[in-house]
């Protein structure tokens, strides 16, 4: 970043942090495809840490170079050595990786923090025994345990938050067979349109109807790739917002402006 402040105007750049959003959703899918994948300028963050943590534990390797990953992810299933897994504080890790847990035929045990413990799981629960799986938990949260693998078929999440329904659109594609999801009571539309751009890109077959229905066929494989991740746009109002009061000239680098964030961040009025 390099940015000077004189007579209260700003002159010069910076490279925008990136997405918390588009972070978990590349090292999963990495930790999950064939091959090996490479993730440049990716979010050093906690919740980073926590899913990358979660994916070996799969039997991913993963390796970290500063803001660079390389991950050779396990072709499609976690590997039977994979006992529990420990999420920290990350609510989208474990959304996430609950799903493709279920891939699995043998128990994973899942468990967080505090707060985490706290954080509610039945409408991504209920889904999943539709489609095959089996959890155990006291109240539906965490710690709880799941086996699957599902097989497919019909079910119905409740999208009170979107990290449901990334779950099961990540994790179906590679289900035995083909699956048909209803969603109700969409919220965060703009995070579910991310997770599709990322299976866009990775050529997943998908059916979709105003994201209130999907249908999704099954034995399909994620393929290694490699991404620069995308910039947050959330981040970037704070440098555009002080450009714009001091009337100054800004350049701000690592947007993306075909990611829905864009318009969600800078809506087009």
């Amino acid at each position: 970043m390099k940015l000077r402040a004189s007579h209260s105007e700003l002159k010069g750049e910076i490279l925008i942090p990136a997405s918390k959003s588009h972070t978990i959703r590349a090292i999963a899918i990495a930790g999950i495809a064939e091959g090996t994948s490479v993730l440049r300028n990716y979010l050093v963050s906690a919740d980073a840490i926590s899913c990358v943590n979660g994916l070996k534990e799969f039997g991913a390797w993963i390796e970290e170079k500063g803001k660079e990953l390389t991950i050779t992810g396990t072709g499609g299933l976690p590997k039977p050595s994979c006992k529990k897994i420990d999420v920290g504080n990350s609510g989208t890790s474990l959304r996430i990786l609950t799903g493709l847990a279920s891939l699995a035929d043998f128990p994973i045990i899942f468990d967080g923090d505090k707060s985490i413990r706290s954080r509610p799981m039945t409408p991504l629960f209920s889904a999943l025994q539709n489609l095959g799986a089996e959890i155990n938990s006291t109240d539906n949260k965490c710690p709880f345990t799941i086996k699957g693998p599902i097989k497919g078929g019909k079910t119905t999440v409740d999208g009170i938050s979107s990290q449901f329904l990334t779950s099961l659109l990540f994790a179906c594609p590679l289900a035995e067979g083909d699956t048909e999801i209803v969603v109700e009571n969409l919220h965060e539309k703009p995070y579910v349109e991310i997770t599709l751009d990322w299976l866009r890109k990775l050529n997943i077959k998908f059916e979709n109807l105003e994201l209130d229905w999907f249908r999704i066929p099954g034995r399909q494989k994620y393929k290694a790739f490699e991404r620069s991740i995308p910039a947050d746009f959330s981040s970037a109002t704070f440098a555009a917002c002080a450009a714009a009061i001091t009337g100054s000239e800004v350049l701000i680098k690592g947007l993306d402006f075909a990611d829905h964030f864009f318009h969600m961040s800078f809506p087009l009025v």
